[in-house]
């Protein structure tokens, strides 16, 4: 069990890598997160979990200046979501969903 994760994701998945970086006001946060057992929602299971702990994050140290954020899993194939600062916001307030960010 890794320490600092979600608990959604501790024990039902492998947290191979994460990684983050900023480039021109855009946070970009890649991981390698797999799933233990395959199962329909685990690409929105894993996403959902890293964006709110992003966004709690970034929230938390108040980080105010930029302009969104983009989230890479590359396990098994590249995934990528991007999304504005506002919409970071919104969604870990719970104010859109998930399918709402597609």
């Amino acid at each position: 069990m890794v320490k600092g994760y979600p608990k959604k994701l501790r024990g039902n998945f492998l947290v191979q890598s994460s990684e983050g970086t900023v480039d021109n006001k855009i946070f970009q946060f890649k991981f390698s997160i797999s799933p233990n057992e395959p199962m329909e929602n685990n690409s929105e299971v894993i996403f959902s979990s890293v964006i709110k702990l992003v966004g709690k994050t970034l929230h938390r140290y108040s980080f105010e200046d930029f302009e969104g954020v983009e989230f890479i899993n590359s396990v098994p194939v590249e995934e990528k979501i991007y999304l504005s600062k506002t919409d970071l916001e919104r969604f870990s307030r719970g104010r859109i969903k998930f399918k709402d960010l597609l």
